[in-house]
């Protein structure tokens, strides 16, 4: 190879970059089996171009050490320590690719953000960390046609080279006035990539797509079941735990599998138009009650099913081992996948395993005196959830990986399921889910010819995010930032389209489109989305106020509610649906916010499930919902104007968040046809009602 060197070594391909080369190449891998039988694939390789950054830090008052944490060194606050001048002004040199970079100073061991830099983004925890811009935008490939031949338009700086492999086979494109086209002779049976790169050796998002016949996880609609809360099929596991102290919504509520089965028989998922069900863990809980540790103390029973003290038994509450096979295997004629939500950061104290094996464990006690309890950030891969839920050391013990693993294979093998939510994935060491995921790969994948989705659950930043989604890992995550934004935007009104905009480029471009992340309106650990735009639940409150009374007094709560799920269902990703939240369940922080579901809607909720009933059947219709390029039409504070665009497929959404009609000059061309009333028009001018959106299709 002229531009990169490679060598195998210990079941790894391993390619230097040739001193002073960056750019685009590819590799060519030739694999020979048992049987002397050989194939070959080509591999599209990325070298980008480092560069040295200085970075400086002023202070108007004396400080011992500063130091740069962020996105680029893992957040470690001791990998790069600035230097004083004879100024005193603090300076350090980073050698940085292209691409965004969050980060905070730390001085004296107090996180800051940057003063002197304006450009900043939440950092999960109610705060901001600043964002560091290194090299220019990176550039864009919009998909035009897909027949006969594929065709892209290239934006950017100077195009410098463009690679794409057609069933792992390099094809040079055509390109011509940044009009890159590939002939195909078939689009049948076709996998697909394209990358291209410019003269700063910034690269675009890889454009991919598969025209095989599999199912595309891609084309995900996740519908989050939380068991005990979402149907009573069987009324004679209902046994709540008996303690006064516990209020009814931390105890149990009777929800079980044949609830779920019944809801499956009788089509409410199909009429919904979701293929994805999440169903939250179901291995054995604990049947007493125990006091959380931090406040407001409250007791609870494990209801949720977050605290396994047998990880090979079905909780009873639920149903028994055949009743769960029962739900996947109906889940699967019905053309549902369904995922378990996978629990490995720990068990529960009753657990045998901790019993047999404490020294698998964290200790709960530091050296400074202190509990190690909920200090996420402190201790990320020791600290306990609760003072009765010890945290696995994975990293020093490998028996207890292997058990675990072990366990994970198992309720993959007995009950056939397609996938995992995981749980506390950036607690738990990135040896346990390469080590999984290899596990899973041999055993499962490779044998039946089948991805098994691995979705996970980090609240933080994207680069946390993306720091576990890679092909020795995980599939997805949640996008967590982009929720912030959908929540401020829509139920708070506090920030502007213009800024949902950016935060939808910064997700899109920063994930790209090779693993698509799953968007959200809430899940069960945040308040519902219809107590925030309701009212009840303001910014910088404590959601679990026990002042706080969650109901819906405003029908505008409502629309803001189905403008939320018109932007989420028509970009790209996996949306996910917490129950309830199709009809507009509302509740304040956890337990208000896993209340009961209701299947006797209101004339509201009916309104609100018809209306997410129809935008998934404009999502499956339309793939450019689904792997769309998002290009900005109009992003004001109350108007948003976008076109999401996937070869001949383009489709546009506006959204007026206003109390008033509004009318703008889009000077769009061609004829659009309205996808909700199938009236067919032209878009020169567009007029768009109070707290309304709007969905058309060229035509």
């Amino acid at each position: 190879m002229k531009d990169v060197d490679c060598r195998y070594q210990a079941e790894a391909i391993l390619v230097k970059p040739k001193e002073n080369f960056s750019g685009l190449t590819y590799v060519t891998v030739k694999i020979k089996n048992a049987d002397n039988e050989t194939a070959a694939a080509d591999i599209l390789v990325k070298v980008k171009k480092r560069a040295g950054l200085i970075v400086k830090y002023n202070s108007q008052q004396p400080v011992k050490e500063v130091s740069i944490a962020g996105s680029f060194n893992g957040w470690n606050k001791n990998a790069a320590r600035l230097k004083k001048n004879e100024n005193g002004e603090y300076s350090a040199e980073l050698e940085l690719s292209p691409g965004k970079y969050q980060y905070k100073f730390v001085v004296d061991g107090v996180w800051l953000l940057d003063s002197q830099n304006p450009d900043k983004a939440p950092d999960g925890f109610g705060g901001y960390n600043s964002v560091l811009t290194v090299g220019g935008e990176k550039p864009e490939l919009l998909p035009l046609t897909k027949n006969g031949k594929l065709k892209f338009a290239y934006t950017g700086q100077q195009l410098l080279s463009c690679l794409s492999t057609v069933n792992n086979k390099v094809v040079i494109p055509k390109i011509e006035k940044n009009i890159i086209e590939i002939e195909m002779e078939q689009m049948s049976h076709l996998d697909f990539k394209i990358i291209a790169s410019d003269k700063l050796c910034n690269f675009s998002d890889e454009i991919c797509f598969s025209a095989k016949k599999d199912f595309n996880w891609n084309d995900g609609i996740l519908y989050f079941v939380f068991i005990d809360r979402f149907a009573d099929g069987d009324k004679k596991n209902n046994s709540p735990v008996s303690d006064n102290e516990v209020e009814k919504l931390a105890n149990y509520l009777g929800g079980d599998f044949q609830g779920v089965i019944d809801k499956i028989k009788d089509g409410y998922f199909k009429k919904l138009g979701v293929n994805i069900l999440w169903l939250s863990p179901v291995a054995d809980n604990p049947n007493t009650v125990f006091q959380e540790d931090n406040p407001p103390y409250k007791k609870y029973s494990a209801y949720h099913g977050y605290w396994p003290v047998d990880i090979y038994k079905v909780e009873e509450h639920f149903g028994n081992e055949e009743k769960l096979k029962e739900l996947v295997a109906l889940a699967h004629k019905n053309g549902l996948k369904v995922i378990l939500d996978g629990v490995f950061n720990h068990v529960h104290i009753d657990s045998e395993i901790y019993k047999k094996n404490p020294q698998w464990f964290t200790p709960l006690l530091l050296s400074d005196g202190r509990k190690n309890i909920r200090l996420f950030d402190e201790y990320p891969l020791s600290t306990w959830f609760d003072s009765f839920n010890p945290t696995f050391d994975f990293e020093n013990n490998p028996e207890a990986r292997k058990i675990m693993i072990e366990n994970g294979l198992w309720w993959i093998k007995e009950f056939n399921i397609d996938g995992y939510r995981l749980d506390a994935v950036k607690h738990v060491a990135h040896i346990f889910w390469k080590e999984l995921k290899e596990r899973i790969k041999n055993e499962i994948e490779v044998p039946q010819n089948k991805t098994f989705f691995m979705i996970g659950e980090t609240i933080s930043s994207r680069e946390k995010i993306k720091e576990y989604v890679n092909d020795e890992e995980l599939n997805s995550q949640f996008d967590f930032p982009l929720y912030w934004a959908i929540r401020d935007v829509f139920a708070w009104e506090t920030r502007g389209f213009d800024i949902l905009s950016q935060e939808l480029k910064s997700s899109q471009g920063f994930y790209g489109m090779k693993n698509p992340m799953s968007t959200l309106l809430g899940n069960h650990d945040f308040a519902r989305f219809t107590a925030l735009a309701d009212g009840d639940v303001k910014q910088n409150m404590n959601d679990k106020d026990e002042k706080i009374v969650a109901k819906i007094d405003n029908p505008e709560t409502y629309k803001k509610l189905k403008l939320a799920w018109t932007f989420l269902l028509t970009n790209p990703g996996m949306p996910m649906i917490y129950y309830g939240d199709e009809i507009g369940i509302s509740g304040k922080g956890d337990p208000d916010n896993r209340r009961l579901m209701t299947f006797d809607f209101t004339k509201q909720e009916k309104d609100v499930f018809d209306y997410v009933s129809a935008l998934i059947k404009i999502r499956k219709e339309n793939a450019a919902t689904r792997y769309g390029i998002n290009k900005t039409v109009l992003a004001e504070n109350d108007f948003y104007a976008y076109k999401n665009v996937w070869f001949d497929n383009e489709i546009l959404v506006v959204l007026n968040r206003s109390d008033k009609n509004v009318s703008k000059y889009l000077h769009l061309e061609g004829k659009w046809q309205n996808l909700f009333t199938g009236k067919k028009c032209e878009l020169e001018k567009i007029e768009v009602g109070p707290k309304s959106a709007l969905v058309f299709r060229k035509i």
